[in-house]
C-alpha cells in the first residue's frame, strides 16, 4: 500500500476537498507550532492589513523575519499586510496598487500606525487592469523607481493584455532591480 503522504503529494492540486484536508492535517501533524498559527489566523476576525501580516505562508514569514534589516528598501507590486508588516519592521517601502480601494485600506491601516511608520510608506496609484497595455507596462516599470532594492515582494495584478501572467513579468524585472550583495 503506497503511504498516504504519496497519495497527497501526487493529488494536492487537483484532488478533493478531503484530499486537501488530509494534506492540510498531516503538515499539520509534521509542524506543531505551525497548526497553532495557523488555526489562531482561521479563527481570528482579523484581515491579514489589520494582522500587519503579508499573505504568505509563516514558513516564508519565518524566513523573511530572520533576514529582515531596518535599513532595507523594500519594493512590492500589490499593497496589503505586507506592506504593513515591512513598515512596522522599520524598512522604506514602495508599492504599486492599481486597486483604489485597496490602496485607501492600506493608508487609513498606516495612518493609525502613526506618523513614523507612514513616512516609511510610498504607495503608487497606477489603476491598471489587463485590458490595458500603457497602465500595465507603467505597473511594471514602478519597479525602476527607487533602485536597486534589498526585497521585492511580487504579487498584485495576476495577467497582462496579453495573456501572459503579469507575476511573470514581475518577477523578470525584479531580477534587474534586486540588490546583489
Amino acid at each position: 500500500m503506497e503511504p498516504l503522504s504519496n497519495y497527497i503529494e501526487k493529488e494536492v492540486i487537483y484532488g478533493s476537498t478531503v484530499t486537501r484536508s488530509a494534506f492540510i492535517l498531516l503538515h499539520m501533524m509534521r509542524r506543531p507550532f505551525h497548526a497553532v498559527r495557523w488555526l489562531s489566523d482561521r479563527l481570528s476576525p482579523k484581515t491579514p492589513i489589520e494582522a500587519g501580516l503579508p499573505w504568505l505562508s509563516w514558513p516564508c514569514i519565518d524566513y523573511i523575519r530572520r533576514y529582515l534589516r531596518k535599513e532595507y528598501h523594500v519594493f512590492e507590486w500589490g499593497a496589503g499586510g505586507s506592506t504593513v508588516f515591512f513598515a512596522a519592521a522599520g524598512c522604506r517601502v514602495c508599492t504599486v496598487e492599481s486597486d483604489e480601494y485597496w490602496k485607501n485600506q492600506i493608508e487609513e491601516k498606516l495612518n493609525k500606525l502613526g506618523s513614523e511608520v507612514r513616512s516609511r510608506v510610498e504607495i503608487v496609484f497606477i489603476p491598471a487592469k489587463a485590458e490595458q497595455p500603457e497602465a500595465v507596462r507603467q505597473y511594471v516599470a514602478a519597479v525602476r523607481r527607487g533602485t536597486p532594492w534589498d526585497l521585492i515582494l511580487v504579487d498584485g495584478l495576476e495577467w497582462d493584455f496579453e495573456g501572459e501572467p503579469l507575476r511573470l513579468r514581475c518577477t523578470r524585472e525584479a531580477a534587474k532591480v534586486t540588490r546583489v550583495d
